[in-house]
């Protein structure tokens, strides 16, 4: 099984792959990153503003019982990386457009799977924003992690993946 997805969907990505490293061979997350919610709590507080992090906190009676819950991808990860189970994981892959307003968060993701020993291939973009343009380059993405010949990304992998999927239902011809 592989797994892929966009914005809040690439948030997901990331939690299932850590939390269900068993059911994946690999993981793509695309504009995706692990909120701190520590981080994120503490400057919503002190801004005065109240967001969906505000919700979780309350939900989980406190930050400390949010930061223990499984919502917390980012506690996930560390324990993993504690319990020395970094090998037990898919191939992870994140890519985000470098104009991204997530761009930021995505770096910080991967910095903190990477001082973790968890391996993630990374590609930004130039230019690019939150937009399905980026993402339909951004996928298949880079030779081998999802199997799909091409790997470029663009029309060329997307073509080549198409194909393969026709194939498969028994189809002989490309779309």
């Amino acid at each position: 099984n592989f797994l892929a997805g966009l914005s809040m969907g690439g948030h997901g990505t990331w939690k299932m792959a850590l939390t269900h490293p068993d059911r994946f061979a690999a993981c793509a997350s695309l504009s995706g990153a692990i909120p701190d919610y520590r981080k994120r709590y503490e400057a919503e507080t002190a801004q005065g503003r109240r967001t969906h992090i505000s919700d979780l906190v309350k939900a989980y009676g406190g930050i400390e019982g949010l930061l223990a819950s499984r919502e917390n991808t980012r506690g996930t990860a560390e324990r993993i990386a504690r319990e020395e189970r970094q090998n037990e994981l898919p191939r992870l892959y994140a890519a985000v457009g470098s104009e991204d307003p997530a761009a930021a968060g995505v770096r910080e993701t991967v910095a903190f799977l990477n001082e973790l020993q968890i391996p993630v291939t990374f590609r930004e973009m130039p230019g690019y924003v939150h937009e399905w343009r980026f993402w339909g380059l951004a996928v298949p993405g880079p030779p081998g992690v999802f199997g799909v010949p091409g790997g470029k990304g663009g029309k060329g992998g997307e073509k080549n993946f198409r194909h393969q999927r026709k194939k498969k239902k028994g189809r002989n011809t490309p779309q």
